[in-house]
């Protein structure tokens, strides 16, 4: 039977590797060579490789690391990417460790005498549960998780074919069933939610709009403020400036307001006694 064109092939599984030893870090590619592996030599330098678009199904973290351990790594990997998959390693086990690690809410527990062995069925069993949650829905599931996706990455350019590859479908035909669902094309979607994140954080921050232009993945003032003028037909400086002045008109009135309800209810308290 053929394969069915408009759905991708699942690619390469991609596991992030966080060990400061560059010999295990080596050794571990070599033996794993049929993964796309990235690496990290630190657990700073694992969040700085989360923090990009990205497409990591399982990460195998060391527990005993120089600076941010593998323990705080994680706790900090889930509270920002629940999904992920994180499998602690370590050279040697206690009590106290896979407590700390369970606690931390670690997927799974290894140590690296068994990475001939143990770890191979460990890695393939947690693959195996990250492609399921991202490639087992329908096409209205696949379509709610790039909306998560895009919402989650606001600060950072997402490509269709990222999104495409994230939820295992070709970019032509996520563009095709996207539009269709939302009635919105991909790129609108994507700058209609830009734009208002950056509206909010006119109205309620004092940022500078070259700040506000990286928050939502902007490299520049100039490209967000020529998008933002194509959307809202008014520059972000100009909103900035009509808002404080919607905000400044309104305040009168909730004043008055608040001195009506307050004579109200002195006036009921009155007729009830």
């Amino acid at each position: 039977m053929k394969n069915d064109p408009q759905v991708r092939t699942q690619p390469s599984p991609r596991i992030l590797l966080v060990d400061d030893d560059a010999i295990f870090r080596s050794e571990f590619i070599a033996i794993f060579s049929d993964y796309a592996i990235a690496e990290a030599a630190s657990g700073e330098e694992a969040i700085r490789v989360l923090q990009q678009p990205n497409e990591i199904d399982v990460i195998v973290l060391d527990v005993q690391m120089p600076g941010m351990d593998g323990i705080e790594t994680m706790e900090k990997i889930k509270r920002s990417w629940g999904d992920k998959r994180v499998v602690i390693s370590t050279g040697h086990c206690s009590k106290d460790l896979l407590l700390d690690a369970l606690r931390a809410k670690a997927d799974d527990f290894l140590e690296k005498a068994d990475l001939h062995r143990t770890m191979a069925d460990i890695i393939a069993k947690h693959v195996r549960v990250k492609e399921k949650l991202d490639c087992g829905e329908g096409i209205d599931g696949k379509i709610a998780q790039v909306k998560t996706y895009i919402r989650k990455n606001l600060d950072k350019k997402v490509s269709l074919e990222a999104a495409a590859d994230r939820v295992c479908l070709s970019p032509k035909y996520l563009s095709r069933v996207f539009q269709a669902r939302t009635h919105e094309k991909f790129n609108q979607y994507s700058l209609s939610l830009k734009i208002a994140h950056a509206k909010r954080l006119l109205e309620q921050t004092a940022l500078s709009v070259e700040q506000i232009a990286n928050s939502v993945g902007y490299l520049n003032a100039e490209s967000l403020i020529r998008l933002f003028q194509k959307v809202e037909k008014v520059t972000p400086a100009e909103y900035r400036r009509s808002q404080a002045r919607q905000k400044v008109q309104r305040k009168p009135l909730r004043e008055k307001n608040v001195r009506i309800r307050r004579i109200k209810t002195l006036s009921k308290r009155s007729h009830a006694v």
